[in-house]
Parts: C-alpha cells; structure tokens; sequence
C-alpha cells in the first residue's frame, strides 16, 4: 500500500505544530539572550534592576551572555567597580562564578572611609548559594563564609588576619599610636530565621602603645535600639543567643571611644540571651588582677538595670588603668546598683598603704606611711547624692 502520499492526521498536525513553536521559541530566547544584540537588550533591565535593589544609581559597563557563560562588569558612575564571571547551567539551574571588587573610600555606595579590595567564588543554585572570599583591607585581611537561602542571608562566617588597627582609626578620624593588629572570627547563624546563634573571639595584639590626646566628643548617643531598627525605626522580633571573648593587650586602644586615657591589659567574656522584649548581657573580665562580673538587663532594647561587681582588684593597677599616680597600694573590692535612675556604689579598700613619694611629687602632700582600711558609700539620685566615708589607720579613725 502506498503510505507517501497519506493525508496527516489532526494529531500529527498538532504535534507538528508544537514542535515548530518550541523550536522557533528556543530559537527567538537564543536570539533574545545569547547574542550580541540580545545581551545589549538585556543589559538595561539588569542596569535598572540593580539601581532598584542598591538604591543608587548603577551602570553596567559590559555584560556577555552565553548558553554556559557569562561576564558582568557594573560601577556606579565612580571608582568603584564589580566583574562577575562564570558558568551556569539551566537544567538542573546552578551557578558557579567568581567576582572581583574594588571599593574606594567615601565614594559611590561605599559610604565607609574604608578601601576594599574583596575576590571570592560564589556557587549554587537558587534555594541554596555560597559565597566564599576574601577581602583585602590596609596591610591585612579578612576571609568569610556566607549561605544565602533564596537570596536571604542564612548564615555568615568572618576571620580577621593581622588586620593593623592604627591606619583604621586614622581612616575613621580618631588620633592614634599603637601597632596594634586584630585577630578573631565571628559567626553568625539563623539569621533568616532571627533565631540568632552568636559566637566570636577577638584577640588584640599590641606591643607599643602611646596614649593620645583625647579628641572632641561628638556627644552621640549609642543604644541597641538604634543599632538594630530598620529604616523606620521599627524592631522585628528576634531571639539571640550570643557569646563573645576578648583579649586586649592594652585597653588603652579604646581611649579614643570611652574618652578616657586606660592602661591594663583585659581580658574578658560576654553572654547575651534573650529576645527582642527582655534581653540581658552576662559578662566577666580579669582586669587589675582583680575579677569584674557584670549584667546589664534590657527591656524592649532599653537598658532597665545593670550591676557591676569588681573584686580583689590590686589599687596599684586600678590607678594605673585610669592613668593616674599609685598613691596607694592594697586590695579594692567595688559594687554598684543602678536601675538608671538611682545609683549605689560601694568601695572598700583593704590592707592598703600610702605612697609617700608620689603623693610629693603628684599632688604636693608631705606624709609618712599609713596602713589604712576604708569604706565608701554613695548614692546617686535625681534628688541629689548622699554618701558615707569611714576609715581606720595607724593615724586615727575618720568617717563622715
């Protein structure tokens, strides 16, 4: 039977039909994305695209497209620029890429006086990318691990290498004169789900420290609300479990953000629990040879209470860590109470002994050795202050 000449059947029609418009369909997405003409249509909308998601003005210098590769080069109209190149997949959809960036100084959306120079990979899929880098600040350097879960930051891991202090504080416009470099890690995880999990270390080396004439204090307030409000000042409910250590071997590092000339080494350790209603720091520090416990408790992010305990601390070294002669040596035990708005303090200071020689030449006082015991009491309130002093030494007794 002759079947050449067989009329088609509806069906074959239609599936001839369907055939034709995928292939004219792969052929028009080919046209649109894969070559020249298509990649200058594209570029405006990842142009317009991205000044959408940056909130400034970004302009796409080359982009290539390819049916497995890809070139992406953006600035934003200044010094600062982004090359993003790879390969991709369609089925399964994965990526796997890297990207180079410069930041300069105040300049385009690097708002921060600080250069960068940042490399890394990026690899994944759409549930699921991973970004790993490097990025390259001043004479050091820091390294990080990020996962982005369907664009939203899942969780985050930062290193610090050798990353020297003093060019950092010039950067932010704070007087400086140490060699001090940073190390540490800081991780971050359940962010997605603001179910903070915390944990970090920071260890400051420092061998020359030279203290620095304070510089003006701008008189701007700090909270955590401040800190961790949006755009509208709003607080999106969070839990948080945090615990960070630190090593500083000279406090005097931080004068310039206390206001304060310090000298002690320091180390400590913090715990912050809670949520986003009621939130309390746990902290405690080897400081003086002595030991400081510390908690603050927040409500709504709004510090309510805070106790500080200091014990068996050498006076010789507290007077040291508040730059001051040591007029007197011997034991300092210190609390304080303070719901913010009354404040107790209690100093007692045992198995003490004057300094003859420094009370001289600092403060212009002639007097021999004195063993001495003393207690002070002080309460400060928006009424007023009340305190009580008492002392026993090899003098007489005094208290009022």
């Amino acid at each position: 039977m002759d079947t050449l000449h067989h009329p088609l059947s509806r069906r074959d029609k239609l599936r001839i039909a369907f055939v034709f418009a995928v292939f004219m369909g792969l052929f028009g997405l080919y046209g649109l994305l894969f070559t020249q003409k298509g990649n200058d249509l594209v570029a405006p909308m990842i142009q317009k695209s991205l000044t959408q998601k940056l909130h400034y003005p970004i302009h796409v210098k080359t982009f290539t497209l390819t049916p497995s590769h890809f070139t992406l080069t953006v600035d934003d109209h200044t010094p600062n620029t982004l090359t993003l190149w790879g390969n991709y997949h369609l089925v399964p959809p994965t990526l796997e890429a890297q990207y180079v960036t410069h930041l300069s100084p105040h300049q385009g959306i690097n708002t921060t006086p600080l250069p960068l120079s940042i490399t890394g990979k990026v690899a994944g899929n759409a549930p699921q990318l991973i970004l790993t880098g490097r990025a390259s600040l001043f004479e050091g350097n820091a390294t990080y691990h990020a996962t982005l879960q369907w664009n939203h930051l899942r969780d985050c891991n930062v290193t610090l290498h050798n990353l020297p202090y003093q060019p950092i504080m010039e950067a932010l416009h704070h007087t400086h004169s140490s060699d001090t470099v940073l190390n540490g890690h800081l991780g971050i995880s359940g962010i997605k789900t603001r179910d903070f999990q915390i944990l970090g270390r920071l260890h400051a080396t420092t061998h020359t420290f030279k203290s620095s004439p304070m510089d003006t204090d701008d008189n701007q307030s700090f909270s955590l609300w401040s800190l961790l409000a949006d755009n509208q000042g709003k607080i999106h409910p969070f839990r948080l479990h945090g615990d960070l250590s630190v090593t500083l071997d000279e406090l005097g590092i931080v004068e310039q953000f206390v206001h304060y000339p310090l000298k002690t080494p320091l180390q400590a350790h913090l715990r912050l629990e809670g949520s986003s209603h009621q939130l309390a720091l746990h902290g405690t520090a080897h400081v003086a040879q002595g030991i400081a416990l510390a908690r603050v408790s927040f409500h709504r992010l709004k510090p309510v209470y805070a106790h500080l305990t200091i014990k068996h601390a050498d006076a010789g070294k507290v007077f040291a860590l508040a730059s001051l002669p040591a007029v007197l040596q011997g034991e300092v035990t210190t609390t304080l109470n303070t719901d913010f708005n009354r404040t107790k303090i209690n100093v007692d200071l045992t198995h003490a002994q004057t300094n003859p020689t420094l009370l001289k030449q600092h403060y212009h006082l002639t007097q021999p050795f004195i063993h001495l015991h003393s207690h002070l009491k002080l309460v400060l309130s928006p009424q007023g202050s009340h305190s009580h002093f008492e002392m026993q030494s090899d003098v007489m007794p005094l208290a009022f």
